[in-house]
């Protein structure tokens, strides 16, 4: 059941719909590594949510390939 409950929380369009604005979904992103990014970008290519993709990539490429946090 707490596997079920974790596996919709995780799921790409879940998680966006949490955020009311591209500015909160671009604002929480920034709280991970650049590593979290890659694996969120990962995630969300795989749901076909390629807007949010151009999103996680830019903020990517923006903040470089180190794993350190992005903000």
């Amino acid at each position: 059941m707490i596997n079920e409950v974790y596996e919709k929380l995780i799921e790409p369009k879940n998680i966006r719909s949490h955020f009311k604005s591209i500015e909160e979904f671009e604002s929480w992103l920034e709280t991970g590594t650049i590593d979290d990014l890659k694996c969120t970008l990962n995630a969300f290519e795989d749901a076909e949510m390629y807007e949010d993709c151009v999103i996680i990539n830019n903020l990517v490429k923006k903040h470089g390939t180190s794993n350190t946090d992005v903000n």
